[in-house]
């Protein structure tokens, strides 16, 4: 008998040893409803926000990167409270909704050459930026289950016209071109001369009747605008350098300037359209209105949801900030400087690390589940 037991035995051991060992669970750094937020996910977003601001070559003040963190994990904890809402309330964001608003939001740029540049000097990717779509997309559809649609009226429309008239007005513009030879911040002097008769021959060649100003600022400008002919478009006073704007303003359609010097070097401008200033009118700006007012609805409107969703939440925090002990000695800062954004409390309903247990409501006390999140308005 015992003999028939040790192939079995046998069996049962080698199984044992072909099992492979599973994966131990990631670590998390907070709960929303017992869902967690992985510390990977948050390591992530945080690096993610921590090139933007290494990308701009900023030197960060002494606290800044546990603020960043603490702003990191409030929003994430924000994103799983509305993620979770959404997925009881049966809303996602389809591939091809998310396709479209980017298309969309990438036609801003106008070419993809200035899309690219707008990723390379924010340190940011097409992928995080749909992540990002995504997240706001299914916000607003969260939103808009809760609250209902918004809608702006015309007399709504109307009035803000009527009673913010000078913010309509547009003031005088020229439309202009340049090109820019460029000289160092701390140029000597022979470098200045140099560059300065540069553009005078420059000049002199964009100056000559039925000269091409586009292709000769193609071929001798240094600045970004190159690419464009020496485009700048549209301009306002005060978008460009005083010493600019003091010569643009005063040139006629298809007129040369002079070699102007700027902080950037020395410029030849050239003016090709002129708008004088005026009042726009209601018809051409109502539907901007029509936008503003909606936007401003609708940022009220996730306010308001985002404070309900997460008062009801059982959000659990569990990694733990370090809170440096203040120094008041002579010459020391007593706040740091940071964004508004970076200040915000912790949102309410956050379970601090090592915190004494909330009493539990009544109905808790006898057994009684606690009660849900708010179903949507119907």
């Amino acid at each position: 008998m015992f003999a028939k037991r040790l192939p079995i035995i046998g069996i049962l051991v080698l199984a044992t040893a072909c099992q492979t060992p599973s994966a131990p669970p990631e670590e998390l750094v907070a709960k929303v409803n017992g869902d967690g937020i992985t510390k990977s996910a948050f390591e992530a977003a945080v690096e993610r926000n921590m090139a933007r601001y290494k990308g701009k070559g900023q030197k960060l003040p002494p606290g800044i990167e546990q603020r960043i963190q603490e702003s990191v994990l409030r929003r994430l904890i924000d994103d799983k409270v509305v993620a979770l809402k959404g997925k009881e309330l049966g809303i996602s964001v389809t591939e091809q909704a998310l396709t479209e608003k980017f298309t969309e939001h990438k036609a801003r740029f106008r070419t993809d050459e200035a899309f690219q540049d707008y990723l390379r000097r924010s340190n940011n990717t097409a992928e995080n930026m749909k992540k990002d779509l995504r997240r706001n997309m299914l916000r607003d559809q969260v939103v808009e289950k809760m609250s209902g649609s918004i809608e702006v009226g015309a007399e709504e429309v109307q009035k803000y016209y009527d009673d913010n008239l000078k913010r309509f007005i547009q003031k005088e513009q020229v439309k202009v071109s340049r090109i820019l030879v460029r000289v160092a911040p701390k140029a000597e002097a022979t470098e200045l001369k140099k560059a300065e008769s540069e553009a005078k021959k420059i000049r002199a060649k964009a100056a000559k009747k039925d000269a091409n100003f586009a292709s000769i600022a193609r071929e001798n400008s240094n600045g970004p605008e190159a690419t464009r002919g020496g485009e700048l478009g549209w301009l306002s006073r005060g978008r460009m350098p005083p010493e600019f704007d003091e010569v643009a303003f005063k040139l006629e359609p298809g007129q040369v300037s002079e070699v102007v010097k700027t902080r950037l070097g020395y410029e030849v401008i050239m003016v090709s359209e002129k708008k004088a200033e005026r009042q726009r009118p209601f018809e051409e700006v109502q539907k901007n209105i029509e936008n503003s007012l909606t936007a401003r609805k609708r940022n009220q409107k996730r306010r308001e949801v985002l404070r309900e969703l997460k008062s009801t939440a059982q959000v659990e925090q569990i990694l733990e900030f370090a809170r440096p002990t203040p120094q008041k000695g002579p010459g020391m800062p007593q706040k740091l400087g940071m964004p508004s954004e970076l200040k915000k409390p912790l949102p309410k309903g956050v379970i601090p690390p090592k915190a004494p247990p909330a009493v539990k409501p009544q109905s808790a006390q006898n057994g009684k589940a606690a009660p849900k999140a708010p179903e949507a308005a119907q």
